[in-house]
């Protein structure tokens, strides 16, 4: 599964990236993309997606939300958990822009499966 550009997530390699385009590339919803072999995001074998991915996978999503120059970052997060994420079935993430920050929300067979509000940031000069 190709990933978004890491650059416009946040991150310099592709094998950290974890959302890819949905079909027909919908603005704000992206597909999550589990690389079982990335050894900080597993760092042990699991029945299901670790909830690590998931906070990395919405911070991603807020960050291709923000609009402005230079890379993005959270200042902070609330989250909810629903229910486990599987394997076996794709999980859909959107991203929303809101009045006190970016709403995230991950959906796996027509179900919520969590939900962060994250709050984002900009340094004041651009990453490299």
């Amino acid at each position: 599964m190709t990933p978004l550009s890491p650059a416009s997530v946040g991150r310099s390699s592709a094998f950290d990236v974890v959302l890819a385009p949905a079909p027909g590339d919908a603005s704000g919803r992206w597909q999550l993309r589990v690389d079982t072999s990335h050894p900080l995001l597993f760092d042990r074998p699991d029945d299901h997606v670790p909830g690590m991915v998931l906070l990395e996978a919405a911070r991603q999503a807020a960050a291709a939300v923000t609009p402005g120059d230079g890379t993005p970052y959270p200042l902070s997060m609330e989250n909810t958990f629903d229910r486990y994420v599987e394997f076996d079935t794709p999980c859909w993430i959107e991203a929303t822009p809101v009045t006190d920050g970016v709403r995230v929300v991950g959906h796996q067979d027509g179900e919520q499966v969590f939900s962060s509000l994250v709050r984002m940031d900009r340094p004041a000069v651009p990453c490299p």
